[in-house]
């Protein structure tokens, strides 16, 4: 029976970019979801290599109750799972019921278990990025992953909402300002804040609250608002210590 490098179990909008990214590098792949007539083991006879795209909760069971899988490589895209049957290899990118384009598959990372496989062993075809976390790390890795993504999309959500329905605003008109505060926070993150915190304005500052009063976005600008603040003096306070400690090793006085 002819061999084929890749199965993917699952239907859902990462099992569909995988089965994608696949095809689009020639490689062949099989996928298969709980809505096929074919027993899953019978569908992955021929596989090497199982990417397994399911609910977190679900990899585990879905394993142990398909015992004949495990002779197989596999796979899960989880990013804080710890697994007993399978591999971490996390792809760094939200997917959205658009298929993207080639070259972004080529960009997204991947992110390994630190003890684990090799990438080429794991994914072999696959030329893309790929870093390694420690176990004890992947909850962290995760939480970050989820605030810089849905964190920031339900944040503008309701943004983009009272931009429309309340000032009466086409939402494109954020659009500048959002493509250039993201090009530098990832150009150059330290001194991409501007505006009145910075500025230390704090009558824009209260105002911007008042108008906010009773909102859903009121207590998120206090949080925000408190958690640069506390970035800001710890800076301060580390800037200090640096000149503090070159002065007494100069032999200056303190």
């Amino acid at each position: 029976m002819r061999q084929v490098p890749y199965g993917v179990i699952g239907n859902g909008r990462l099992a569909t970019h995988l089965r994608y990214y696949l095809s689009s590098l020639c490689i062949p792949v099989i996928q298969w979801h709980r809505h096929c007539d074919t027993p899953v083991a019978h569908a992955m006879d021929s596989v090497q290599h199982i990417i397994i795209a399911i609910p977190d909760d679900a990899i585990d069971p879905f394993i142990d109750q398909r015992p004949d899988l495990k002779a197989k490589c596999l796979i899960h895209c989880s990013g804080c799972l710890s697994s007993k049957n399978s591999h971490m290899a996390h792809p760094l990118m939200t997917f959205g019921p658009t298929i993207y384009h080639k070259n972004q598959y080529l960009k997204i990372p991947f992110i390994l278990e630190k003890s684990g496989p090799a990438f080429s062993e794991l994914l072999p075809g696959l030329p893309n990025p790929h870093y390694r976390i420690a176990q004890q790390d992947q909850a962290l890795y995760h939480a970050l992953c989820v605030l810089a993504n849905n964190g920031i999309t339900l944040l503008l959500q309701h943004v983009l909402k009272e931009i429309e329905a309340t000032l009466s605003l086409p939402h494109s008109v954020i659009k500048p300002i959002l493509e250039h505060t993201i090009h530098n926070v990832l150009t150059d993150p330290r001194h991409a804040l501007t505006g009145p915190w910075v500025r230390h304005d704090t009558n824009s500052i209260a105002q911007n609250l008042h108008a906010l009063k009773n909102t859903p976005l009121e207590p998120l600008y206090q949080q925000l608002l408190h958690l640069y603040r506390s970035h800001r003096d710890e800076q301060t306070s580390n800037c200090l210590k640096k000149a503090s400690a070159a002065k007494n090793h100069h032999g200056y006085l303190l």
